[in-house]
């Protein structure tokens, strides 16, 4: 059973009708369960809590409780005094995910797992915003080993003395063997007063090879001038495989290309051959990182890689390094391509038009180029590149130009698209900068109406 919170209707009223339902006999034999919603897991959790006490979910077997709201320290203690194998005697896997559970909830989840009355449960994945020193050391001495397979490390609230990720990594740093978990994401967010000193710790266990076996998503995000922690990132990338880490995600305006080096030759060294999804942002990194990668790209070192966002860099400068590759099918399961503000011009433009004329990008749904100071002739070669190959971007949904430069009209573009191109489409993003509009001057270039006209028929969207 999976349900989805509609918020059209309060949250309280919705778990009511939900747990109520839950309590009727036709349900009596249902094996799994999950909630997604951003009112879940707040005061509503209670609710279930209850519904589990009450012994109405004894056949439940997986249950996975997921939101994007903040989590009620106090509901999570009630839910975790809800778990004994009295009640759900065949819960065997418990998700509780999003936005993280306090230190108080944490405690007495853990606790309750640990009881002589607890149930079955073999995998428990679990989101901690806080995090108790007792916990953290348990858990990285496999206290918990017998439960506990999947974490996930996120910031804490702004003024929190300690973060999670702090706790967590001082423990980890302590600890005498590799972490007993087989997946550990971590996550420092945005959070300004830790973040410095958060990232550094998760340096040094990348650095000491703690979680080298078990670390799945790394996310290091920092608004500060210093850039050395991340320096720091990369280097420590070619310390030890990472044979887990699926998910790389760094961002700091003040990176250049040599910070970012390091990268490359992980990459070249196959020191991460699981990663699926890589974020970076960087003001600084341009051509010379992108010829790095481009190699490391053409040699096969990245046949995994689904998600590619190289937001506000210079990449466009040389994105020819890359567009080679992609054009030979070395990224066979990308699925979506994001350029913003990467100083792509018309002729890197031209690059990836090359690409699209020999590679049908089979998965592609999202490409973004918007920000890039491309004009009529980037327009002119993408449209050129689809009408030339009929079978490439088959399955693209979304496509954002932004506001290219220019006086731009769009005449071979709007023909291409008319001319039934990109059958997937749902969202085209294209427009005229203000400053390039006579006065009067639609944001809609005329050969663009009909195109517009075609998307709306669809349903779709078609703004500036």
């Amino acid at each position: 059973m999976t349900s989805t919170w509609n918020p059209l209707q309060p949250a309280d009223a919705w778990m009511h009708r939900l747990c109520l339902a839950l309590y009727a006999p036709s349900l009596q034999s249902l094996k799994e369960l999950r909630l997604e919603g951003p009112g879940i897991l707040q005061s509503d959790i209670r609710i279930l809590a209850k519904t589990i006490g009450e012994g109405r979910l004894q056949g439940v077997e997986v249950m996975e409780v997921e939101t994007s709201a903040e989590i009620n320290d106090d509901g999570v203690v009630e839910f975790a005094g809800a778990l004994r194998g009295a009640v759900v005697p065949l819960l065997g896997r418990l998700r509780l995910s999003g936005r993280g559970c306090q230190e108080k909830g944490v405690k007495a989840l853990l606790a309750a797992l640990s009881s002589a009355d607890r149930p079955p449960i073999q995998t428990l994945h679990v989101s901690v915003r806080g995090l108790g020193s007792e916990e953290a050391e348990g858990i990285c001495s496999g206290k918990y080993s017998e439960f506990l397979t999947s974490l996930e490390v996120l910031d804490g609230p702004s003024g929190q003395k300690d973060s999670a990720g702090k706790t967590f990594a001082e423990a980890a740093l302590r600890a005498e063997k590799p972490l007993p978990l087989y997946v550990l994401e971590m996550d420092n967010g945005s959070w300004h007063v830790h973040s410095l000193m958060v990232a550094s710790l998760f340096v040094d266990l990348l650095g000491n090879q703690k979680v080298s076996n078990c670390l799945k998503r790394l996310k290091i995000l920092c608004s500060t001038e210093e850039t050395e922690p991340h320096v720091d990132v990369f280097r420590s990338l070619l310390c030890a495989k990472l044979p887990q880490l699926r998910t790389l995600h760094v961002e700091n305006t003040n990176l250049t290309e040599a910070d970012a080096m390091p990268l490359n030759e992980a990459l070249q060294k196959d020191l991460l051959p699981s990663l699926q999804s890589l974020n970076i942002l960087g003001k600084s990194i341009g051509r010379v990182w992108m010829e790095g990668f481009g190699q490391a790209v053409s040699e096969g070192k990245l046949v995994g890689l689904e998600h590619l966002c190289l937001t506000r860099t210079r990449v466009g400068e040389g994105l020819e390094f890359l567009t080679v590759p992609l054009g030979r099918g070395s990224l066979p399961r990308l699925s979506s391509l994001c350029l913003p503000q990467c100083c792509v011009n018309d002729r890197g433009m031209a690059a990836l038009a090359g690409a699209i004329r020999t590679n049908d990008f089979a998965e592609l749904t999202k490409l973004r180029l918007d920000g890039n100071p491309f004009g009529e002739e980037g327009l002119r070669a993408f449209a050129e590149a689809i009408l030339g190959r009929p079978t490439t971007l088959l399955v693209l949904q979304s496509l954002f130009f932004g506001s290219p430069q220019g006086n731009w009209e769009g005449r071979a573009l709007a023909t291409g698209l008319n001319a039934g191109r990109l059958p997937s489409l749902k969202t085209f993003i294209l427009s005229r900068a203000l400053q390039n509009r006579q006065p009067g001057e639609s944001e809609e270039p005329l050969p663009m109406v009909a195109f517009k006209s075609r998307l709306s028929e669809k349903n779709n969207d078609f703004r500036a």
